[in-house]
């Protein structure tokens, strides 16, 4: 039975229970006045009010039921929706330029390869009076000696509570559980191919983490191969038979073994700080072409409405649900922040089954 099918028979059976309920009470009234029987007014009313309480029973017969963890899936959907339309109105809004999208979470400062370098220039100084690791002819600081009708108030006596049964209807409210929060998904929805923006001249690509190729081939691990290059060079010139080790050197080449090895080393989130200073100097490159637009979600959730009323007890969907996110994002020029922006976006109410019909533009709501 189709949607439309079982809304016109919900209407029908309230239609008719109303105009039952409706039937003019005064004219049977008139005719019964001499029978010392009931009348037909109050069976009627009697009738009425029987109906009354069995369309009370009707609101407490049990509906669907969403058990503790029901839901997530539909919440995940959801969500989804939801970030989907956050990233074409996040296009939308930069129409024209090139773009390098990355996440909270995958956008790194510029600083942590800038602080590199200036280290590795550092210890490259101390090492071999210059600024070159990698000169094999760098002087080595190193000498020869060595660091609701009818009667009026009977009537409506018995037609109020009818109608409050008929229309009566309760809403429970509780949260839907499995909202996506990982802001990667957001940069990798605008990042989208698929998605496209009328009258745009834009492109967006994604800072994604280097591929072990990119690594080797890296300026920063280059640098790093150069110093432990030149601090083995310089470690054996200070090691000569019969010769005082100097201490200015040898001091020099300890605090280079503790640069490579915290740079080479994972913290304890397991990341390793060579990762972060590759992308940091692949964006300091990149951002003399591009804008950097980094996103976040800084909320997801969802509601879930399940309802109880005769239209329910009569077949109708008691449950119904909403998602939404709200995320922020920036736009950073030549190291400059150019435009900072926040977005709240929701999907329209619907029925559970609905969404697994994965078709987000016929509940997807709108961004604000």
């Amino acid at each position: 039975m189709t949607r439309s099918m079982r809304n016109r028979r919900v209407s029908t059976s309230i239609a008719a229970i109303c105009a039952l309920a409706l039937v003019p009470l005064a004219p049977l009234r008139a005719a019964d006045e001499k029978s010392d029987e009931p009348s037909k007014t109050d069976k009627l009313l009697t009738q009425v009010t029987a109906l009354t309480t069995a369309i009370e029973g009707l609101h407490d017969k049990g509906g669907d039921t969403v058990k503790e963890q029901g839901g997530i899936l539909e919440g995940e959907l959801l969500s989804s929706f939801a970030i989907k339309a956050a990233a074409a109105q996040i296009r939308s809004e930069n129409k024209a330029g090139s773009f390098l999208v990355a996440s909270s979470s995958d956008a790194v400062s510029t600083d942590r390869w800038l602080l590199f370098d200036a280290q590795y220039q550092g210890i490259c100084m101390r090492l071999t009076n210059t600024l070159n690791c990698g000169d094999d002819d760098a002087e080595i600081p190193i000498d020869d000696n060595g660091s609701g009708g009818g009667g009026p108030l009977v009537a409506l006596t018995a037609l109020l509570p009818f109608l409050s049964s008929v229309f009566r209807s309760e809403t429970e409210i509780s949260s839907l559980g499995g909202a996506l929060l990982d802001s990667k998904l957001l940069a990798r929805a605008i990042v989208d191919s698929r998605a496209k923006t009328e009258g745009a001249s834009n492109t967006f690509s994604l800072l994604a983490p280097k591929r072990r190729s990119d690594i080797s081939n890296s300026k920063p691990y280059v640098l790093l191969q150069k110093l432990m290059t030149t601090r083995a060079r310089i470690a054996k010139a200070n090691a000569k038979p019969k010769q005082k080790p100097d201490e200015v050197v040898a001091s020099s080449i300890k605090v280079a073994d503790e640069f490579v090895t915290s740079t080479l080393t994972a913290d304890a989130t397991g990341n390793v700080p060579l990762l972060d200073i590759i992308r940091g100097y692949d964006m300091q490159e990149k951002l003399g072409t591009s804008n950097l637009l980094t996103v976040t979600i800084e909320k997801a959730s969802g509601t879930m409405l399940k309802r109880k009323g005769i239209d329910v007890a009569l077949g109708a969907p008691s449950v119904r649900a909403s998602g939404g996110v709200i995320i922020s994002y920036t736009v950073e020029t030549g190291g400059e922040i150019t435009q900072t922006g926040f977005l709240a976006c929701t999907t329209k109410l619907t029925e559970l089954k609905r969404i697994h019909q994965l078709k987000a533009s016929a509940f997807a709501g709108n961004c604000s």
